[in-house]
């Protein structure tokens, strides 16, 4: 598939890149796998293995995220390293039933994936260590081998590779043991093999540990937000079930946009289902606060309230505190400023050789966002130009001043 403008969309999506990589930390497994500190480069490939296999099915930021730095908490607490749990079972399984965490919690807890599970996991790990020294010596020959044959998706035969060689150490349980590890030769998505794979691969905020494999090789790990951001934005028919098909589609997609470093995008593109921006009910949308609002071809126009007047006389008092603070930073300012058959509170231009269109409302809420979007869409459609969204008021809750400011990308300015 061709895109209608890959270069818009790439600044768009590293813009939000930008504005998103430290927060993805807060909401991401990610951030409990850069908390271990360990010298050991196999040590750290296992605990990001273990990190990566059980983020799925489960709240991550309510549960998984708590639980699994209790875990950490308690192996750290007792001296030890997580490469001694996957060898030592009776000492982990004790570790796993009794650790505590949250409010009266106690032991590892999971939706699919039991105690017993991931003891089988450890002891398949075991083999595969002693067998081939790491995980990374087994991607990095599956890797070179892939090149070498000139494949067209060298990752996909690492991360099948690795996934085929521990399932195949498995025990033969009834049960769910194997479903810890998706079979390759099915049709799955392999969204948490894939995410480990660029984990270990990527620059921050991944860990950038494993060199020998080139960014642009890597695959998106995809799952249905994903899905559903990438249908809507790009108009790619996609399953809604992810399947491995759609990984290598999604991946191709990306490239046109970043062939050097296509999954770098993965957290922008889950960012506006995870926050509700864009959900499965199109009604239910706030498309005004998505990153890729600008780029997306379902997106919805901001509400179309007209603009109040800043003859108003509290915004016209908010309007004047900002520039006694302010003004210096402009050299030109035009209030009531039309912008097609709408008028904006107002538009300057800043001493830096900026533009941008500004917003006035006592208290921070969806129409003035919805507001400064429709704006600045206007001002970079007549005058070719994109500005700088600004948002003055006197009031603003913190979450929806944090979303606005790093979805949105537009700067809240508070005035006494």
């Amino acid at each position: 598939m061709m895109l209608r403008n890959s270069s818009e969309a790439r600044e768009t999506l590293d813009q939000a890149f930008e504005r998103l990589k430290d927060l993805y930390l807060t909401t991401s497994v990610l951030s409990v796998v850069r908390t271990y500190v360990s010298k050991s480069i196999v040590d750290m490939e296992l605990w990001t293995f273990f990190c990566a296999t059980v983020d799925f099915q489960v709240p991550v930021i309510d549960r998984l995220i708590p639980m699994l730095r209790a875990l950490l908490r308690e192996i750290e607490g007792r001296g030890l390293k997580f490469i001694e749990l996957v060898y030592n079972l009776r000492e982990a399984y004790e570790i796993l039933s009794t650790f505590k965490w949250g409010i009266g919690k106690r032991g590892f807890s999971h939706r699919f994936i039991r105690i017993e599970d991931v003891l089988s996991l450890f002891k398949a790990l075991q083999e595969l260590i002693e067998e081939h020294s790491s995980l990374g010596e087994i991607a990095r020959g599956l890797y070179e081998d892939s090149v070498a044959r000139g494949d067209n998706e060298p990752v996909a035969n690492v991360i099948k590779g690795i996934a085929s060689e521990i399932r195949n150490r498995l025990p033969e349980l009834i049960g769910r043991t194997k479903a810890i590890i998706p079979d390759p030769s099915g049709n799955s998505a392999m969204k948490r093999m894939c995410l480990f794979i660029r984990w270990m691969v990527r620059p921050y905020p991944d860990l950038n540990l494993w060199n020998f494999i080139n960014p642009k090789h890597l695959l998106v790990s995809l799952d249905s937000g994903i899905i559903r951001t990438i249908r809507r934005a790009f108009n790619i028919k996609l399953a809604r079930q992810a399947n491995w098909k759609d990984v290598i589609k999604t991946t191709k997609l990306l490239r046109e946009i970043n062939q050097d470093d296509p999954t770098k995008y993965d957290y922008v593109l889950s960012r506006p289902s995870i926050m509700g921006y864009c959900t499965p009910d199109p009604a239910m949308n706030r498309c005004y606060l998505c990153p890729l609002s600008n780029i997306c071809r379902s997106a919805t126009p901001p509400p179309t309230i007209k603009s109040k007047p800043l003859t108003s006389e509290k915004e016209r008092k908010i309007f004047e505190r900002f520039l006694k603070i302010y003004g210096n930073q402009f050299d030109k300012i035009a209030t009531e400023y039309p912008l097609g058959s709408r008028s904006a509170d107002a538009v300057a231009h800043m001493k830096n050789c900026k533009w941008c269109v500004i917003e006035v409302e006592e208290k921070l809420n969806y129409t003035a966002i919805g507001q400064a979007l429709m704006y600045r869409n206007l001002y970079k459609e007549i005058k070719k130009k994109k500005p700088e969204a600004l948002i003055v008021c006197q009031k603003a809750d913190l979450e929806l001043k944090n979303a606005c400011e790093i979805d949105a990308g537009i700067k809240v300015v508070l005035v006494p």
